[in-house]
């Protein structure tokens, strides 16, 4: 089953969640690649808040598709670590695909129960075939306006917070085997002895 990886280009912060819509997550575009520099989000208050979204859109590399080639799910790999310690409970909140620019929040594929560690560490969500049917997203709807958001809770102390070093997937599909062409059946026909 062929998979093609991605990372996206264009990092900014959307306020259309999150506690404090005025908050932000510092230097965002850093979730674009695995190079030790972070998109940070820092809680403003003592207590659990949400972030807003981290939202990152435009694939590097967009495939060349077969004619005969499903998408069958994307995986969304999060590198990500908590600033202060485990206790704060940091997690997940939301989890969304992007297409044309729209956030599609039918399908939330975020990990609410599996804290943050305080070390790097990598996790992978998938968008199964049934979720992407569900969103109506096919192999056209990977176009430069593609994307991920992602929004954070964080629990527990004030100035606890979030780093992501990167956020990037993969396509993952498969080939549809074309259907044979019709075979008319000769009966065959039987020799007279001499």
């Amino acid at each position: 089953m062929p998979s093609y990886n991605f990372t996206l280009g264009t990092w900014v912060n959307n306020a259309a969640v999150g506690t404090f819509s005025s908050h932000l997550w510092t230097n965002p575009g850093n979730a674009q690649l695995i190079d030790g520099a972070y998109a940070v989000y820092i809680s403003a208050i003592a207590g659990q808040t949400q972030s807003i979204y981290l939202e990152g859109t435009g694939p590097n590399s967009i495939p060349s598709w077969a004619a005969n080639e499903v998408l069958t799910s994307i995986t969304v790999n999060i590198d990500r670590f908590s600033n202060g310690p485990s206790e704060n409970l940091n997690t997940d909140a939301l989890l969304y695909l992007v297409v044309g620019g729209t956030i599609l929040t039918a399908i939330n594929r975020a990990d609410t129960s599996t804290v943050y560690p305080t070390t790097l560490t990598s996790a992978a969500h998938t968008f199964t075939s049934s979720d992407l049917s569900t969103l109506g997203v096919t192999k056209s709807s990977i176009t430069s306006s593609f994307g991920i958001a992602l929004s954070c809770y964080l629990g527990g102390q004030a100035a606890n917070g979030i780093s992501i070093d990167q956020i990037a997937g993969s396509f993952n599909t498969s080939f549809v085997n074309a259907v044979p062409p019709a075979v008319s059946y000769i009966p065959s026909i039987g020799m007279r002895s001499l």
